[in-house]
């Protein structure tokens, strides 16, 4: 029994690191992305292009807010697949949740 359940708690973290590997490379990108428009608004900056700075730093603040997006998303589909891996039916457990939360 132990070590069917040192199995099963193994299997759910790949289970859950495999949901949540799109959402960290998307991140990275967003990472990479953020740092690229923060160079080339400084030098937008240094070279006197006002509407390309204001146009770069917007880039930038997408870029962070996407990063933190897909940061979330990725726990959440971390928290999903590490739960189904051991056989929880996830939005049966929300809805269980719910329903006793909001009996009328």
């Amino acid at each position: 029994p132990v070590f069917e359940f040192v199995l099963t708690y193994i299997a759910s973290i790949v289970n859950g690191v495999i949901n949540a590997a799109a959402p960290i490379i998307a991140a990275i990108q967003n990472v990479i992305d953020f740092v690229t428009n923060i160079i080339n608004a400084i030098i937008a900056l240094l070279h006197g292009d006002f509407d390309g700075f204001f146009s770069y730093l917007q880039g930038a603040f997408n870029s962070a807010i996407s990063f933190v997006k897909n940061i979330i998303q990725a726990v959440i589909n971390f928290i999903i697949g590490f739960l189904e891996g051991f056989g929880v039916n996830v939005k049966t457990l929300f809805t269980n949740i719910w329903n006793l939360l909001f009996i009328i």
